[in-house]
């Protein structure tokens, strides 16, 4: 749940950043895709990018990205169908003034993509999976009205 605290304490560098970038992660457990994620962060923060990272409640992401100074907010993100979750996210991404919303995981995919797509919020998604993509109405509003671009992390995918 996004509270008032955590909008508070949310926060981007006084400097006028490039671009100011929400991150989402729905994964509780922590794996080599939060880890890049993380990494992602760091290397976008030392470029002069503003970014704060969403994801669960008591997470170990959230753990992490604290410990490296940067900025979380967390969001319980239950299920694809969870609308309190993309209501309190567009809602977010427009008191935050995001202007862009990378998403980095299937769920996210889902119920932050389609908070960025209500607020007017362009978003972009990361492709692990080699697997091709399934034809289905998710697969489409992911990969079609919720997302500007797709980025794959190898050529394989």
């Amino acid at each position: 749940m996004v509270t008032s605290e955590a909008l508070d304490s949310a926060h981007f560098d006084d400097a006028a950043p490039l671009v100011r970038i929400a991150h989402v992660d729905s994964e509780h457990d922590f794996a080599g895709g939060e880890v890049q994620v993380l990494l992602l962060l760091d290397g976008l923060r030392r470029r002069g990018f503003s970014v704060i990272l969403v994801c669960p409640p008591d997470s170990e992401s959230a753990r992490r990205a604290r410990d490296r100074g940067i900025d979380v907010i967390e969001v319980a993100m239950r299920t694809d169908a969870d609308l309190p979750a993309t209501v309190r996210l567009a809602r977010l991404w427009r008191e935050l003034h995001i202007e862009l919303v990378h998403l980095h995981t299937g769920r996210a995919n889902v119920v932050a993509g389609a908070a960025a797509w209500w607020a007017g919020v362009p978003a972009v998604t990361t492709r692990r999976m080699e697997r091709p993509v399934r034809d289905s109405w998710k697969s489409r509003a992911v990969y079609g009205a919720f997302t500007a671009a797709t980025v794959a992390i190898s050529p394989a995918v």
